[in-house]
């Protein structure tokens, strides 16, 4: 595998190219310390993004497309949410509704806080109450476990798998099959 590392806000950008740049890679690789995401590319037509800040990794076609979004910092997880990216087929990263429609696959990370449990954390930040019934069904993702929360929604499908993870909570939300095959491979880096 040949390693790209670039910041976040140039990621989207060495998605696209990996394909066309991959023999003049290692020449242009950054060595600022505030590269804290990379690209790996490998064979079989698989990429696997690597974000060493939040500590996690996932793998995907090659041509997808994974944005960093802008952490807004008014609203009602205001202050819980640290990171948010998305990743997206090449047709929906570069079509009209690219930022409209729902990604493949959503990534949020919020700050735990001092909730002991990830379900008191869910009940605490409002993602579930305490009556709902189908209050965090546990999950398996093929490298971590979770619980997987649905709730309705007519824009897309309406269940996320929340990680506590040292400190962190993960939100993964696939909105398509693809997203689904994103999520499968999501792992956290070894410490």
């Amino acid at each position: 595998m040949r390693r790209i590392a670039v910041p976040v806000v140039a990621l989207a950008a060495a998605v696209l190219l990996s394909a066309s740049v991959a023999g003049a890679v290692d020449s242009a690789t950054p060595t600022s310390s505030a590269v804290h995401s990379e690209v790996l590319i490998g064979a079989a037509g698989r990429e696997m993004f690597v974000d060493s800040v939040y500590g996690f990794t996932i793998e995907y076609e090659q041509g997808f497309v994974v944005r960093s979004q802008a952490v807004s910092r008014s609203g009602p997880d205001a202050t819980d949410l640290l990171a948010s990216f998305h990743v997206m087929n090449p047709t929906m990263a570069s079509g009209d509704l690219a930022g409209i429609e729902p990604p493949d696959l959503e990534i949020r990370i919020y700050d735990a806080g001092a909730a002991p449990t990830l379900k008191e954390w869910l009940v605490s930040a409002q993602f579930v109450s305490p009556q709902n019934e189908r209050f965090g069904d546990s999950a398996r993702i093929e490298h971590v476990e979770g619980l997987k929360v649905c709730q309705s929604t007519m824009v897309a499908p309406g269940c996320s798998t929340f990680v506590l993870y040292r400190g962190r909570v993960y939100q993964l939300t696939p909105a398509s099959l693809a997203g689904e095959s994103v999520m499968a491979t999501f792992a956290f880096l070894a410490r």
